[in-house]
Formats: C-alpha cells, sequence, structure tokens
C-alpha cells in the first residue's frame, strides 16, 4: 500500500527541527503498520525547508511539475 504525507507548523516553530522529527516517527510508524510498502510527499518548488526535512529522512525526489517536487520512499 501506498499513503501519501503532508505537514505543516506556524512560522515561530519553523527551523526548530520539529518536522523532521514528526514526520520521521510518522514514516517509522507507517512501515511499522506492516500494510505500508510505499510513502510519497509533495513539496513546492520553492520550499527549501520542506526539501531538507524530506532528504535527511532519506526520501528520493521522483519527478516534478511546473510547482511541485514529488517525493518518495520505500520500506
Amino acid at each position: 500500500q501506498t499513503v501519501e504525507i503532508g505537514y505543516g507548523f506556524i512560522e515561530k516553530y519553523w527551523n526548530q527541527g520539529y518536522a523532521t522529527e514528526a514526520v520521521r516517527e510518522l514514516i517509522d510508524w507507517a512501515f511499522k503498520t506492516g500494510e505500508v510498502e510505499t510513502i510519497i510527499a509533495e513539496t513546492l518548488l520553492d520550499n527549501y525547508s520542506s526539501m531538507r526535512v524530506l532528504e535527511k529522512l532519506h526520501m528520493k525526489r521522483v519527478n516534478a511539475t511546473e510547482t511541485m517536487i514529488n517525493w518518495k520512499i520505500k520500506k
């Protein structure tokens, strides 16, 4: 099964590692369920902080559109 993740934080909590921590736990939990094989996500082309979160968690860029980058990680 493939699932998509998404996240957002209010600005005063940006750049404090919360997104990385939360997404890491979400990925770990999803794979531990035994039902998820692939996790996908997308970021805006100019959302460099969110791109860095996904890169740190070993998600790979799979393609892009004019406005978005699509990401994927497999179990």
